[in-house]
């Protein structure tokens, strides 16, 4: 994900420079490709230090008398989970009019990370649209579909390991266990159904 963060309220005078210290758990998500938006002028002077050990600090100034004068979007960061979790990423900020760096109140966003799921595909033939029916290990339905025209089906569920079940009024059901891996498609051979 892209995150953005944001200056609003910004005094009649505007902002000469600000520095943001930015934190966040980097066990559950890796930041990178931290730029500058263009708030403070054309030709901004930045220094970004980080990020490393769950922390990073933005600096930008703006140069030959250009500062920023509007709300807007200081500066932009990737955003990459490395693991299901929630985490909170802080930033806070210091700015100055022309004078010493004066704190405001910080911006704090939490995001839950999912695991990825996992996609399960095939194809069913029969002479007619075929349910599928996919069951947790519980036998609790973690999701069910029609195949197409053409008899393919896909099923999207966390990782993990499954029952699956084809059926159609007047036809034998086929049944199949797949295990679905995050972020991966498994397909299960093409069957006919009796």
């Amino acid at each position: 994900a892209t995150a953005t963060v944001f200056l609003n309220n910004i005094p009649e005078g505007g902002y000469t420079s600000a520095e943001f210290t930015c934190t966040y758990d980097s066990a559950v998500v890796e930041i990178s490709n931290v730029a500058e938006s263009g708030l403070f002028g054309s030709d901004a002077v930045v220094a970004v230090n980080g990020p490393a050990n769950g922390s990073f600090i933005f600096a930008v100034a703006g140069s030959n008398g250009q500062k920023a004068t509007a709300d807007g979007a200081v500066f932009a960061f990737s955003v990459k989970g490395l693991q299901a979790g929630e985490v909170t990423i802080t930033c806070q900020p210091r700015v100055s009019t022309g004078g010493a760096l004066e704190a405001l109140d910080p911006a704090s966003i939490t995001l839950v990370i999912a695991a990825p799921e996992g996609t399960l595909t095939g194809t069913v033939d029969a002479s007619k649209p075929v349910t599928v029916t996919l069951y947790n290990e519980d036998s609790s339905v973690a999701g069910t579909t029609t195949t197409d025209e053409n008899g393919n089906f896909s099923l999207s569920a966390p990782a993990g390991s499954y029952t699956v079940i084809a059926s159609a009024p007047g036809f034998l059901k086929a049944q199949g266990t797949p295990t679905l891996t995050g972020g991966a498609t498994t397909t299960m051979q093409t069957i006919s159904l009796l």
